[in-house]
Formats: structure tokens, C-alpha cells, sequence
């Protein structure tokens, strides 16, 4: 995979409500600088250990090729019963369901059990990592979960915002940071894209900061997503 912090535009987000369950710190400034320290970290040790994964673009080509045929997502599993999601499998909707609702395990760790997330895991949030990733997703370009480190609350991210700033893009998204109600610490959302082919490396200052061009050859193959815990900006 080409150097991520050579090719890769970045965006940083305008303000956007807070997920549920987190506050947005309450200084602009202080947003503005997590959000800055995070984008720091990501050229400085994030890419690089995303570089060494070679499992990722594998991962997401081979869970483009089982889902081929496979029914796109609707909100209508949230009125299924077990019968209707057994009628529309499989599917996105179905999958939702299964990892929802019916919160079947082995469907669970069918994604949280592969190589690729041993890899993210053991590369990114293994010990001597540096323990700012704490959680990490892997989605394909439909937006449903590919590979998981850990249990999301949903299945289907190509609703959700993070996903959505780089669906078809090459701009990595860096979100504004919110504050977890269950320990306090803020957290930042960075979405990554993964294609399978990129344009020679984009050093410039305007690449980095969002305004270079998007235009390069390849496939979306869809994005790593990960929640990170900025270091306290001095």
C-alpha cells in the first residue's frame, strides 16, 4: 500500500452533533487543537503502522466479491421479526439484524475473528503502540462492517457521518472530538479510505490540508474507521 500520509488528502470537519452518549469539549481552540494533534499523530505513527497491514485491501476485496448479490440495506429490519430476516437473506438489512437484534455471537466473531483484525489490532492498539486507538472498524464500500477489533453498536456504517466524508473520496476525515461520558477522556473519529490504487505520491501543504486534488485512478474499496484519544493539548 502507498504511503497513506504521502497520498492521502485530509479534511477537517465542520462542527457536527455529538453521538450520543458524548459531549463536545466546550472550547473551539481546544477543538481545533486535539483535532490538530490527531492529524500530527496520524502522519506521524498512525499511517505508518496502517502501511504495514497487508491484509487490509485483501480483507475488503474479498468481502466486495461475498457480497455481490447480496440486498441492499433499508431500515426496514427494525420492524423484522426472525422469519421476515431469514426472507432477506442475505443482504445488508439482514446483516443488520443478525448483529442488532438478534445479536447472533457467531456472526459477531465472524468479523472480529479475521486476520485483518488481528492485524489492525496487533499494529494499532496492541501494547507499545502508543494506546491512542481505541477502537477500529474496517467498511466496505457499501458501508457494512468488513472486519471489526471490537463490537460496534451497528453493522451498517454507510449512514453514519464518518463514513460518509469519504465514501468514493481520498480526503482522510478527521471529526471534531467529543467527550466519553464513561471515563471523561475526548475522543476523535478518523476515517480513512481505501482504494486499491492511487496516484503518485501528494506531499503538498494544500494536499495535506484538504484543498489538493481528488482525481487519481482505482477502485474505492471502502474505509478503515478508527476512535482515537487525542493527548491533553497543553
Amino acid at each position: 500500500m502507498p504511503s497513506l500520509a504521502a497520498t492521502l488528502l485530509f479534511a477537517m470537519a465542520p462542527g457536527l452533533p455529538a453521538p450520543a452518549g458524548v459531549d463536545p469539549p466546550s472550547s473551539s481552540a481546544r477543538d481545533q487543537r486535539y483535532r490538530e494533534l490527531v492529524r500530527a499523530e496520524f502522519v506521524a505513527t498512525i499511517a505508518p503502522a496502517i502501511e504495514s497491514i497487508a491484509t487490509i485491501e485483501p480483507a475488503l476485496r474479498a468481502a466486495q466479491e461475498a457480497r455481490r448479490n447480496w440486498l441492499p440495506y433499508s431500515t426496514e429490519w427494525q420492524r423484522w421479526t426472525a422469519a421476515d430476516a431469514r426472507y432477506h437473506e442475505p443482504g445488508y438489512a439482514w446483516a443488520e439484524f443478525a448483529w442488532t437484534i438478534a445479536r447472533d455471537r457467531a456472526f459477531r466473531e465472524s468479523h472480529t475473528e479475521l486476520d485483518v483484525a488481528r492485524d489492525v489490532q496487533r499494529a494499532l492498539m496492541a501494547p507499545g503502540s502508543g494506546g491512542l486507538v481505541r477502537r477500529a472498524a474496517l467498511v466496505d464500500s457499501n458501508g457494512g462492517l468488513a472486519a471489526g477489533v471490537n463490537w460496534t453498536d451497528d453493522w451498517f456504517q454507510g449512514d453514519e457521518s464518518p463514513f460518509r466524508e469519504v465514501d468514493g473520496r481520498r480526503s482522510v476525515f478527521i471529526d471534531r472530538p467529543v467527550r466519553d461520558h464513561s471515563d471523561a477522556t475526548p475522543q476523535v473519529t478518523i476515517a480513512i479510505p481505501i482504494w486499491d490504487q492511487t496516484e503518485p505520491p501528494l506531499r503538498s501543504d494544500a494536499v495535506l490540508d484538504g484543498t489538493g486534488s481528488e482525481s487519481g485512478g482505482g477502485a474505492f474499496l471502502g474505509a478503515l474507521i478508527l476512535v482515537v484519544t487525542p493527548r491533553e493539548p497543553g
